[in-house]
């Protein structure tokens, strides 16, 4: 009996493993990886805060949390990695955060010590960042490849607006606090402009709404965030205009968290 249970205990514990993998899979893997995305974007966009400070000790403190916030959160990515054996996302995450930790913080201690860093720093940090959200992208289409495990059509929608969302506002800030006013980056040549993705925002949201009855909660809520939109978006569509960086993260930062936790609730049942 001793010898019995000494073979099935570890292949119970293995199959406990699966399902219990299995089931975190369905929905928090997921949430975890596009959070971390969004962390990604608003560590830039803290990252532009300070240096348009020129060093202000109150927008590092915000940017030190956030860089906290995301290491843990990119731990965890990892670790999820590593339990699914996709190693070469993983060991790409590691990497590139490695950098990434390095030229943010010779670009911070250049801030703090004279107020500005080089260009050159800035660029190399913000590569470093984009090429993050590449491999959280293609992570994020990894794991539901291998769990097997389909997004509902409607909480993709949600988590693609708070992607464009944050993006822009990161993209906004760092225009608004930039000592040229805007940082220029070699590879970024036909990127999205900011007005671009706001029209593209506009039009999706609306196109949620559309396709939401309008009996559900979920229409109520995305009206209230059309209605915050309409306060930013003459702002994100006429970016080379007065900047209010200001209100841009504030209300950008609200209908980014309406919209994921939106997505949560409904992906969670």
């Amino acid at each position: 009996m001793k010898r019995t249970l000494h073979l099935i205990l570890p292949i119970i514990f293995t199959a406990f493993t699966f399902m219990s993998t299995a089931a975190y899979s369905s929905g928090e893997m997921l949430q975890t990886v596009h959070e971390t995305k969004l962390l990604v974007f608003e560590t830039a966009a803290s990252f532009h805060k300070y240096q348009g400070s020129e060093g202000d000790p109150t927008n590092r403190k915000l940017i030190d949390e956030n860089v906290i916030t995301l290491k843990n959160s990119l731990t965890s990515v990892e670790n999820l990695l590593a339990e699914l054996s996709l190693d070469e996302d993983k060991n790409s995450l590691k990497k590139n955060w490695k950098s990434l930790s390095k030229n943010l913080s010779i670009a911070l201690a250049a801030i703090k010590r004279s107020g500005f860093a080089e260009l050159q720093v800035i660029d190399s940090y913000l590569r470093t960042s984009d090429a993050i959200i590449s491999v959280l992208d293609i992570s994020y289409e990894q794991i539901k490849n291998t769990t097997g495990y389909k997004v509902p059509p409607v909480v993709q929608d949600l988590r693609d607006l708070t992607i464009t969302m944050e993006r822009m506002t990161a993209m906004y800030i760092e225009r608004a606090n930039s000592q040229f006013g805007a940082v220029s980056r070699s590879d970024q040549e036909d990127a999205d402009t900011i007005d671009t993705l706001a029209a593209r925002f506009s039009k999706n949201l609306e196109k949620l709404k559309s396709s939401t009855p309008t009996t559900s909660d979920l229409s109520d809520r995305i009206i209230k965030i059309q209605t915050k939109w309409g306060f930013l978006e003459k702002s994100f569509l006429n970016y080379t205009e007065r900047t209010v960086p200001y209100l841009v993260t504030k209300f950008g930062s609200q209908i980014t968290k309406e919209l994921n936790d939106m997505a949560n609730q409904l992906e969670n049942g």
